[in-house]
């Protein structure tokens, strides 16, 4: 009979010495889409990589997150030839689950990695450390889902994150969700689709927009996947597809701006951004021009939030066990 998996925590356990020459370490990034995962040297090199399926308890539930991780991982600790690990530092959307450290053990523990220092926050956590050599600054992220970071004389303030039914303005799901309501509208006023418009009908398959919501119910469209037909038609000038991405840069620049006022962030604090929605021009392009008020100045693009998980692990290790404070 297998043990019950380990429970993973926000810190290690004790501040014992951790004999860790010669270990690895295991980073992970688990998004609402995908899992990431890398397996590193103690000084940061990264030996592998590997990604798999969605890990966000909260969309998927804990057995296909759980399956996302040990997939990936098993598939980086592999090419990597199966090293020992010293530390495990895991990122992840819909973190506070009750069941997220569950997730993440049972996952592990299939593999039979068993870490001594074991880190598990959320992935807006690991995003910014990945950008922020300090503590200090402000993120906005829009992926799946959306939600703000910011760290100031304040403190940590997170803002957003609230999930589909409740919020995640400015995310790819709701900019999917936009998409569709102004075909609706459109149908229900005797107005012409805009090329956006036909777009969608053309990615869901069908000619009548009458046919989109029990698509939508029904789980055979879903909205996060037309956010990239959005992000193209606004490309082209389609005027209905700019309203939509202009009115979710607005909605994440006021997320931001709500997390480092509640931080205490000086004005003209770096804007960092995360998230593969925020990687589109379309969008960016219109949050940077937000910043010409003065309150932010544009900042860098996370490209790749597990490197923070794996900073965070690295500065663990060299703190003997303990995660850095303000993390």
């Amino acid at each position: 009979m297998r043990p019950d998996p380990q429970p993973f925590r926000g810190c290690a356990h004790g501040r014992r010495r951790i004999p860790w020459e010669g270990m690895s370490i295991l980073a992970a990034d688990l998004g609402g889409t995908r899992s990431r995962v890398v397996v590193a040297a103690a000084n940061g090199d990264v030996i592998a990589r590997a990604e798999a399926g969605p890990g966000n308890p909260v969309r998927v539930g804990m057995t296909q997150a759980s399956e996302g991780l040990r997939v990936a991982a098993a598939e980086a600790l592999g090419a990597a030839g199966d090293p020992p690990i010293a530390a495990a530092a895991i990122g992840m959307a819909g973190c506070s689950h009750p069941a997220a450290s569950r997730v993440v053990g049972a996952a592990l523990d299939a593999l039979g990695v068993r870490p001594p220092i074991r880190i598990l926050v959320d992935d807006g956590a690991i995003a910014f450390r990945s950008v922020f050599s300090e503590p200090r600054g402000v993120l906005v992220m829009a992926g799946t889902g959306s939600g703000a970071r910011a760290r100031g004389e304040n403190g940590t303030v997170i803002f957003g994150g609230w999930g589909a039914d409740l919020g995640d303005e400015g995310s790819a799901h709701d900019i999917g969700r936009q998409a569709v309501r102004s075909c609706l509208r459109a149908a229900q006023l005797g107005e012409p689709l805009s090329e956006c418009g036909r777009d969608v009908l053309a990615h869901a398959g069908v000619t009548e927009v009458r046919l989109l919501p029990d698509l939508v119910r029904g789980g055979q469209l879903g909205l996060a996947d037309l956010c990239a037909v959005v992000m193209g038609a606004a490309g082209e000038g389609d005027q209905v597809a700019c309203a939509i991405i202009a009115e979710a840069a607005r909605a994440l620049y006021a997320q931001a701006s709500t997390a480092g006022l509640a931080a205490g962030v000086p004005e003209g604090t770096p804007l960092a951004t995360a998230g593969s929605v925020l990687a589109c021009a379309p969008i960016r392009e219109r949050l940077n021009a937000l910043c010409a008020d003065g309150r932010f100045v544009v900042g860098a693009h996370v490209e790749d939030p597990v490197l923070g998980a794996l900073a965070l692990a690295r500065e663990a290790l060299a703190d003997e066990g303990t995660v850095p404070p303000g993390w």
